[in-house]
């Protein structure tokens, strides 16, 4: 199809484009006034006492324990986002432990590995308190739990620290993106189903 004959089917559907540009409109306004997720996004490290104090640090004893936190924050990772954690983090909200409310908090829970000993995590909610409160008492239970272990059957020198308070951001688009993204879905649908009408009737 050439650009004018792409213009005299614009010139011929104009009220229906013109419809569809409204509509899209609507909802792309509709979309902004919609809830907005929260995001609560902080990190903790992973680090093993050296044996003899800070001097040992760039000695052999520093580096095997650089290695044993690295290797250690696997274990981390894993236990965030294990079903027994996250059950201990549903009882201590009042929610009820469910196949459908672990689901849901799984879904909410991001951690990533950011570095060799460091972990990203970040919940995602639609209040803020709540984001940030499920993000404080997630990494307060792993970090009791896994150094209680550690203190009584592991390696006591391993720790799991905040790197600092996390931060609590939300999930937002300037009305001019919502109105723009709704406008221009509804024109690229509405070009595609007259594309589709036009190849089927040259056949």
């Amino acid at each position: 199809m050439e650009l004018k004959d792409l213009v005299k089917v614009f010139k011929k559907h104009k009220r229906d484009i013109f419809i569809i540009l409204v509509i899209g409109t609507i909802l792309g306004i509709g979309y902004y006034y919609t809830p907005k997720k929260y995001y609560t996004t902080g990190s903790v490290y992973i680090t093993r006492r050296t044996e003899g104090g800070p001097e040992e640090y760039f000695k052999y004893e520093g580096y095997y324990s650089q290695q044993a936190a690295s290797a250690y924050t696997e274990n981390v990772i894993s236990t965030l986002q294990s079903v027994d954690l996250q059950s201990q983090l549903l009882a201590n909200m009042k929610v009820d432990v469910t196949r459908v409310n672990l689901l849901k908090l799984k879904k909410s829970v991001i951690v990533k590995r950011s570095s060799p000993q460091l972990i990203t995590i970040t919940i995602k909610g639609n209040a803020p308190d709540k984001t940030l409160e499920t993000w404080n008492d997630l990494v307060n239970i792993t970090t009791s739990k896994l150094e209680g272990i550690n203190t009584s059957y592991g390696d006591g020198s391993l720790k799991i620290s905040k790197m600092s308070e996390p931060i609590t951001t939300q999930n937002y688009y300037p009305i001019y993106i919502c109105v723009g993204t709704g406008m221009g879905l509804g024109l690229l649908s509405y070009i595609l189903l007259l594309i589709f009408k036009n190849y089927e009737g040259h056949k």
